[in-house]
């Protein structure tokens, strides 16, 4: 493409509704008169090669950190709410019944997602 030619607004606005959206940015940030100007900058793509799958495998775990964080919180504040609602003898049970329903089926998946257990062997008296 030559840089001539124009190039089409990937994002299907008119120029009067980018005007007005940008006028509307650079009022909600006037203290940062850049902020138009990085918001309609296009997206920097990763880096590519090993360097980009290092980078890819490193935002995915941070994702992942992420969900278990706020699966943790939500199963605390759950706990908390329990432990204030029911007698003790109840949130102990309940406490020790996911613990040893949900503990194992954890450990098997994720195993299992891992590669960390073979099938098993085939018996030799069947074919």
């Amino acid at each position: 493409m030559s840089a001539a030619a124009p190039v089409p607004d990937p994002t299907g606005l008119s120029e009067e509704q980018r005007r007005v959206l940008d006028e509307l940015a650079a009022h909600e940030n006037a203290a940062d008169p850049g902020y138009v100007l990085r918001m309609n900058a296009p997206a920097r793509p990763g880096p590519s090669g090993p360097a980009g799958a290092a980078w890819a495998e490193a935002r995915e775990a941070t994702v992942a950190r992420g969900r278990r964080r706020d699966l943790v919180v939500q199963l605390a504040v759950v706990g908390v709410i329990l432990a204030l609602v029911l007698p003790v003898a109840w949130t102990v049970a309940l406490v020790l019944t996911v613990v040893l329903l949900v503990g194992p089926v954890y450990v098997v998946t994720r195993a299992l997602r891992q590669g960390g257990l073979e099938p098993p062997a085939p018996r030799p008296d069947r074919p």
